[in-house]
């Protein structure tokens, strides 16, 4: 097909592309020498410079850019997915690209809206290039600088009553004003969409995170931005002040506000102390939560306090999946908070990881105690491990380990009988679920009272496995307490010997539907049509009930059918309860993938995956779940809770005995100071094979060290670690065998180093310090000397522990302490400030007095501790 771009007068030259983006032609007003168009077939839009009427005044770097990247002549700017390409059955005979809008108040600012409602904003630009290239009246090339969803929540399947299906911008007074939208929804319904600033953000990336970010320990306010001069903070704080000017202001009728005087206003009202982003709170933390220990009830109390003085609407039984978004998005979306609690609700998962939030399952339900469809997910989690426990799911050749309903019967394992498979699908059902537990606590006089919801559970649930008078005692019990689930235990009892009543039981359950208690609801639905679909379908139902229900009492086919249905619906809406019906396999990916994707928990994603993934599942999702909770504990400099994290997570991805995930790698090497030899692990020529040299432990008094004048410490030679190596060589003990470290690169030899080897040949210990790791096998320089007794660390010592030369009577005392303190006198240690060596017994008698270095003409505060709640052995 081709476009064609005719002259409005007839005169002038015509433009003329090949292209079948001839749809949703759109014109940018701010730079009219661009406009957009889009293809019926791909979620692809293209941008075309009018300019290129002719190949002649076309500079060199446009015609080479189209040759490289086939673009046809004319184009500037082509995307190949402006828009996600969701195919929607309903859509199927739609074009992908529904509009294109130009902002006529900014250039280059282009809206895509697709046919799902997705509306996509494109922020172009002009391609840089040198001035000398540059050819007046030539076509350039544009490239997007931001992208923007005006409407993020598009693609939530509650939402489709109110997905865009049109939109315009609208002309505004002032260029000061960010752009906004006029959109339409499917349900008739008008909105003003804004699109974000950048340049507001730019505060927030300043706020200082300092060591420790731990709490409020120290007293500072949380977030608290960078202080900075008067002169520097206007033009740091201006734009995020004109965006809060700005915000919430009538923009047209009589009450519109003058936005000149607004800006000029926020302009000149600077904060002294650049505190913008600290929201405190006019009345303290509650009670509740100041008596509050673990992060669970935090978030509890935190919850019942943005409830109270508020009336709660009445609504109808919502599913358990609104439920649980409520829960979830509420709670994040809470205002008002002091620094505390706001602290509390943005380091969630920080605080559960102190609490100890890894692999105990059962420890998992207790601290995420404030939800309980996560607790439910940790409760099956439990059950699968402890019937995977000791082989109990193994059943040669198939281990059906934290296998999910819809795994076992959907028979993608091997061909078995489907009795087998509905026995199999009902105990994964039940795992982590006491069943006879709950009973026995529903017949027991000596319980504690509870709620006639928690009775009318416990029934459904006797109801759902065929045990209808377990179901009648349950309520009967209740029912001195609620008089009104007496009815309900007689309706029982009458469909128990008669089942065929219907119309008596249609009237029942017209008297006694209840809108608050689903299980109830439910027990009234058996009574009134004894169909179990109807129980399998409310949604209100947790899904583990429902899924108890279907295998139980559907056919094969029906059943089959259900279960497909419901493990589309959870991917689709990242439900992770759907955990029962997938199990720890490939499609729980999905599920959380979605999950984390609506919720960012990354945390409780990262440990359901490690008992499986890499071990089961090789899925680049799951490393990045893993990897970004690590990230998030590295960043808070949780450290120890990271390297929990890793140990433990090491050990349950362990097949056939060995661990599936790579260990990480090693973070120190050696590497000589002076020839800058680096020394690995694998360099090393194994013990058994390498050439020996047999050393003698001799003292250092009758060998006396040579003394270099005018240095001290990391000066005197030695081996410095680094970052990047993997082994440790130079760590051995004398009079042993030892093998001769080999340097895994050898560099061109300085005249210096050249001196130094040549000084050493004449040392006749000298190929005995290289072979036990004291000097280099490069340049034989030795390892440094010990800033207090100068003599060299890792030789022996003399004198050690009898206040000889450098003992300093490190060896007073009696008993195991003196024995520990004698064995460890020899180990260097290292200040990473300043790089300083001493042994360790002088380092611990020199620091027990002084926190400055030996070394006189340093002034490193070597025994200064950064983190002061830290234990130090």
């Amino acid at each position: 097909m081709t476009s064609r771009l005719l002259p409005h007068q007839g005169q002038g030259p015509v433009a003329q592309f090949q292209t079948k983006c001839c749809n949703n032609l759109a014109i940018d007003y701010a730079d009219q020498n661009y406009f957009a168009s889009s293809a019926l077939d791909i979620p692809g839009v293209m941008i075309w410079d009018r300019r290129a009427t002719s190949r002649h005044n076309a500079n060199q770097s446009y015609t080479n850019a189209l040759e490289q990247d086939g673009l046809p002549w004319g184009g500037a700017l082509w995307l190949d997915r402006a828009v996600q390409n969701e195919i929607n059955p309903s859509d199927s005979g739609d074009s992908f690209i529904r509009a294109l809008r130009f902002c006529r108040d900014q250039a280059g600012l282009l809206g895509v809206l697709s046919r799902t409602g997705q509306l996509r904003v494109l922020s172009t630009r002009q391609e840089y290039f040198e001035e000398d290239v540059k050819v007046d009246g030539s076509p350039e090339l544009l490239e997007v600088r931001r992208s923007y969803e005006l409407d993020p929540l598009y693609a939530e399947a509650n939402r489709k009553n109110d997905k865009i299906i049109s939109f315009d911008w609208i002309t505004l007074s002032s260029p000061v004003l960010q752009p906004r939208a006029l959109v339409l929804r499917a349900n008739g319904a008008l909105d003003v969409l804004q699109k974000p600033s950048f340049t507001s953000e730019h505060p927030f990336q300043l706020i200082p995170w300092q060591p420790p970010h731990r709490g409020q320990a120290d007293g500072t306010d949380y977030q608290e931005l960078m202080n900075f001069e008067s002169p520097h903070a206007l033009d740091i704080f201006g734009p995020f002040l004109t965006e809060q000017a700005l915000s919430d202001i009538p923009l047209f009728g009589p009450q519109k506000a003058n936005v000149k005087s607004l800006v000029e206003q926020s302009l000149t009202n600077v904060p002294p102390d650049g505190r913008l982003v600290t929201e405190e709170s006019k009345s303290s933390p509650s009670l509740l939560f100041e008596d509050a220990s673990p992060i669970a009830d935090k978030l509890k109390a935190l919850r019942l306090a943005s409830k109270q003085g508020k009336e709660q609407p009445d609504e109808a039984l919502l599913s358990q999946l609104e439920q649980h978004e409520k829960l979830l998005t509420e709670t994040r979306d809470m205002s008002g908070l002091s620094s505390k609690e706001r602290f509390a609700l943005d380091h969630t998962m920080l605080l559960r990881a102190q609490e100890g939030y890894r692999f105990d399952f059962v420890k998992n339900q207790k601290i995420v105690a404030d939800d309980p469809w996560l607790m439910d997910v940790w409760a099956w989690a439990a059950g699968a491990e402890a019937a995977a426990a000791d082989g109990g799911m193994i059943s040669h050749p198939l281990d059906l380990g934290y296998m999910g309903v819809h795994s076992v019967w959907t028979n993608d394992l091997v061909e078995t009988k489907r009795l087998h498979h509905r026995e199999m699908c009902l105990e994964i059902c039940g795992l982590g679920r006491p069943y006879d537990e709950e009973f026995k606590q529903a017949m027991s006089m000596s319980g504690p009272g509870r709620e006639s919801t928690w009775y009318t559970m416990v029934a459904a649930h006797a109801v759902f496995r065929g045990e209808v008078k377990r179901a009648v005692q349950v309520l009967k019990k209740a029912s001195s307490e609620n008089p009104e689930l007496l009815f309900v235990s007689l309706a029982l009892q009458l469909i128990d010997k008669n089942g065929d009543d219907v119309k008596t039981a249609l009237d029942f359950d017209e008297s006694v539907a209840c809108k608050t208690d689903p299980y109830l609801r439910a027990i009234s639905a058996i009574i009134a049509t004894g169909n179990w679909a109807e129980i399998a379908d409310q949604k209100s139902l947790p899904l583990r009930d429902r899924c108890f229900v279907a295998v139980r009492y559907f056919s094969d086919d029906a059943l089959t059918a259900w279960l497909d249905q419901e493990v589309a619906a959870a991917i689709d809406t990242g439900d992770i309860k759907g955990i029962i019906l997938t199990g720890l396999t490939d499609p729980l990916v999905d599920i959380l993938a979605r999950y984390v994707h609506k919720f960012n928990d990354t945390q409780t994603a990262a440990l359901l995956l490690s008992t499986c993934a890499p071990r089961f599942i090789d899925d680049i999702r799951a490393t990045a779940m893993r990897n970004a909770y690590r990230h998030y504990l590295q960043r808070h400099r949780a450290f120890f809770f990271r390297a929990k994290f890793d140990v433990e997570s090491t050990l349950r991805s362990k097949h056939h005995g060995r661990p599936t995930v790579p260990p990480p790698s090693r973070q120190i090497g050696l590497r000589c100071v002076y020839c800058d030899a680096e020394f690995k692990a694998e360099a090393l020529s194994p013990p058994h094979t390498a050439t020996a040299t047999t050393t003698t432990t001799t003292s250092s008094t009758a060998i006396p060290p040579p003394l270099r004048t005018g240095s001290s410490g990391m000066g005197m030679g030695g081996f410095k670690p680094t970052p990047t190596g993997t082994g440790n060589g130079g760590t051995t003990t004398t009079g042993t065998t030892t093998a001769v470290p080999t340097p895994t690169s050898t560099p061109a030899p300085t005249p210096r180093t050249e001196a130094r080897a040549h000084q050493q040949q004449a040392n006749p210990y000298t190929e005995k310090m290289v072979a036990s790791g004291i000097s280099c096998p490069s340049c034989k320089q030795h390892l440094p000397r010990c800033v207090v007794c100068l003599e060299v660390v890792g030789m022996s010592r003399s004198a050690v522990g009898a206040g000889g030369s450098g003992g300093s009577g490190s060896g007073s005392g009696s008993g195991s302490d003196a024995e520990a303190r004698r064995r460890t006198a020899r180990f260097p240690t290292f200040c990473v400030a300043c790089g300083h060596v001493l042994h360790l017994d002088h380092a611990r008698e020199w620091f027990a007095r002084h926190r400055e270095c030996p070394v006189p003409e340093c002034r490193c505060l070597c025994n200064s501790r950064i983190n002061e709640e830290l234990e130090y052995a």
